[in-house]
């Protein structure tokens, strides 16, 4: 009865590895996160079940057969939702569409547009996010500069984000709106330098 209750407690302790993993994961996904780190570990859909499997395996090694039936069934209920929800997601979810535009002069910074939406598609269906990342490997950071959903207010729809110089972009709406942004050439984080209309 001790060995089992020790491989109990050793699964149920095994929980907490993959969801500290998810917690440095989502911790970097943050403005100023490193890149690699986030796309590698801010999977939810990945890391949860792998937490939910050494759980029903905790269960299986209780000792109370009662307790045990009752982890297992409530274990695999949050699996399969986890799981459907996984499957929901990638069969219609909407189509992704990201651009990338190293930064001029050899300075090691990129614009990312990243598009939500078909092209073509109506503008309440559509939003952009725009990001520069600094840095390569995995020292290389990245900041949200906007997220926009559907339209600028009183701006339009995205136009371009381009590069203007090697710490400087402009992000231009198709009415013509303009929004600079520079970017601090010590850490690469941008900040809004003003619009133009």
């Amino acid at each position: 009865m001790t060995g089992r209750r020790t491989v109990s407690r050793a699964f149920g302790a095994a929980v907490a590895v993959p969801l500290a993993l998810l917690a440095v994961g989502w911790w970097h996904s943050r403005p100023g996160g490193r890149v690699l780190v986030a796309q590698t570990l801010d999977r939810p859909l990945v890391l949860l079940p792998v937490a939910l499997l050494l759980a029903a395996v905790a269960c299986c090694f209780v000792e109370d057969r009662g307790n045990r039936a009752v982890g297992l069934f409530l274990t695999w209920a949050v699996g399969a939702v986890l799981g459907l929800g996984a499957w929901g997601a990638s069969a219609f979810g909407e189509p992704t569409t990201v651009t990338r535009e190293a930064a001029p002069d050899g300075a090691d910074r990129t614009l990312v547009v990243v598009h939500h939406g078909s092209p073509g598609a109506e503008a309440e269906a559509q939003s952009w996010e725009i990001q520069v990342e600094s840095g390569s490997g995995w020292a290389a950071r990245r900041w949200t500069v906007v997220e926009l959903p559907e339209r600028f207010p009183g701006g339009g729809l995205l136009a371009t984000a381009r590069w203007t110089g090697p710490e400087q972009f402009t992000v231009t709406t198709d009415r013509g709106v303009r929004l600079l942004f520079g970017v601090d050439p010590r850490d690469g984080r941008p900040t809004p330098m003003g619009s133009a209309p």
